[in-house]
């Protein structure tokens, strides 16, 4: 049995973070010195993360003059999002951990997407894509607490979970991801007046900057799933088969 060292635990005040993120249309990794953001890279893609996600964490490591042996904390986003790029994230993550005797941390997507928003002054609701015409969306409080699940609809069920948040979002919202100057535009035209701010995407940075805020944000490193995977042609094809046997 492998026994890991608890990253969340170090004494280390300054500790060398490494975060993987590829929940979206981009695979992302980061190196951070305790809040000093030593070096980052990413690719945008929607699919083929599994190419470049191990490389892209070597790179950062060798852009920053570090190693993995120098590691202290690792983080991987656990999603919602794409399928593949979270097991390939997470998967990364738990490789480099393996190597290194550390327990990897997981983070929300979500909650890495708020995390880069800098006016932490209001809630934020992240959004990300779902890739089925739909959102997956959650808000947090300016602390990066969650105020609400995360739900898995369109605009409309965005504006209703808002509505069950009126006191919170009284003197204003905060809309980052996905998507979010549609979903911004949308609820204007139904009273409601958010503000648009940060990334599109999800990002290894955003991971580090939720794990650094708010620590009971941590999680254990396995996919956030909210619905079962769609099956290819070839896939529905072999289900198919194996139902007929």
């Amino acid at each position: 049995m492998t026994i890991f060292n608890k990253g969340s635990i170090l004494t280390n005040s300054h500790p060398l973070i490494l975060a993987l993120e590829a929940s979206a249309g981009q695979a992302s990794a980061a190196l951070s010195q305790g809040s000093n953001l030593l070096a980052s890279l990413d690719v945008t893609a929607a699919h083929g993360h599994a190419a470049w996600m191990v490389s892209l964490a070597q790179d950062v490591m060798a852009k920053a003059g570090q190693s993995p042996q120098n590691l202290d904390v690792i983080l991987g986003g656990i999603g919602p999002g794409s399928f593949t790029g979270i097991r390939v994230a997470l998967a990364a993550a738990k490789g480099f951990g393996l190597t290194q005797n550390i327990a990897p941390i997981g983070i929300s997507s979500l909650a890495g997407l708020a995390a880069v928003v800098t006016d932490h002054t209001k809630p934020i609701l992240s959004v990300i894509d779902s890739r089925r015409k739909s959102y997956f969306a959650q808000l947090f409080d300016a602390d990066l607490h969650p105020l609400s699940p995360i739900i898995d609809g369109g605009v409309d069920a965005v504006q209703t979970m808002l509505e069950d948040h009126q006191d919170q979002t009284a003197n204003g919202l905060t809309i980052t991801g996905y998507d979010a100057e549609l979903v911004a535009e949308t609820l204007q035209q139904k009273g409601l007046n958010p503000q648009v701010k940060g990334n599109i995407n999800p990002s290894a940075e955003g991971l580090i900057k939720a794990y650094q805020t708010a620590s009971d944000l941590s999680a254990d490193p396995e996919p956030l799933y909210l619905a079962p995977p769609i099956l290819g042609k070839s896939s529905q094809k072999d289900n198919k088969s194996q139902d007929q046997k």
